[in-house]
């Protein structure tokens, strides 16, 4: 063999060489720490929670990277980083037949364990990150609906109690609640004033219903997003809870005046009983 043929096979070689590196690098898949590599195409035996052990034609890499057998192998990219939800029900039901509008907000992701990773790769391989949103926001709204039947508006007020109480231990979840609602408020006044035409003069607001006693964790996203539309506005608290102010309507259609000393002994005697009025 001469020295020409030498150097064509060496070429060969290296050219071989160079194409297995190419082909090696390409198979070799990386994804980031909330991403799960789904690799398809060999069989793996998966133990499950009873202890039984299952054969599975996949197998999977948790973030980082591995190798893909060519012309063996499969990959597909599995989300697991956390995905919010903001679910809105229409009208539901209460147990006592009341019709009322639900709002809420959750969080999902899908557990690490080799179990979760299994049903996961089953039901939401091929539908990415926005399908597993989808699929979250129609069981879960379909769950609320169901506790919302079987539960009634006074039960169901007792719950915004809870959260309220989560909420000043420092529960994010229940933060994030206020201030969605103190928001939601401050575009339900901006859309009044707007009609009123008052959007751009200094009207008053009246803080009235029990939801403000939360305090800054819902008045200050409510100053913020009501600045946004009504940049003039004072915020008031009003003298007498709404009870009083429809008794002081009722005696006024009796031509009952009001004013006074009058109105001073009513909130004198509403002061000193107001926990039983409560």
């Amino acid at each position: 063999m001469n020295l020409l043929s030498l150097l064509i096979l060496a070429g060969i070689i290296i050219v071989v060489l160079v194409l297995l590196s190419l082909l090696m690098a390409k198979q070799y898949r990386k994804v980031g720490p909330n991403e799960a590599l789904i690799i398809s195409g060999r069989k793996k035996t998966m133990t499950l929670p009873d202890g039984t052990k299952r054969k599975v034609g996949y197998r999977y890499r948790l973030g980082g990277g591995t190798f893909v057998m060519p012309f063996l192998e499969t990959v597909d990219v599995l989300p697991m980083d956390v995905i919010p939800l903001n679910i809105k029900t229409a009208e539901v039901l209460t147990h006592g037949g009341v019709p009322i509008l639900a709002e809420a907000t959750a969080q999902v992701k899908i557990d690490s364990s080799d179990v979760a990773i299994h049903i996961a790769a089953q039901q939401f391989l091929s539908l990415g990150k926005e399908g597993i949103r989808d699929v979250a926001l129609n069981v879960l709204e379909g769950r609320i609906r169901e506790v919302i039947g079987t539960m009634t508006v006074e039960e169901i007020s007792s719950i915004s109690k809870l959260v309220a109480q989560a909420a000043v231990k420092g529960d994010k979840a229940a933060r994030s609640i206020f201030a969605y609602e103190g928001r939601a408020l401050a575009t339900l006044v901006s859309t009044i004033a707007r009609h009123l035409d008052m959007s751009k003069s200094k009207p008053n607001i009246y803080c009235t219903g029990g939801v403000f006693n939360a305090g800054p964790m819902l008045l200050n996203p409510f100053r913020r997003e009501l600045r946004r539309n009504v940049p003039r506005f004072v915020l008031r608290h009003p003298r007498f809870e709404p009870v009083i102010g429809a008794f002081i309507l009722a005696l006024k259609e009796h031509d009952v005046k009001m004013q006074g000393v009058t109105l001073a002994n009513l909130e004198s005697s509403y002061t000193r009983h107001a926990v039983k009025i409560r």
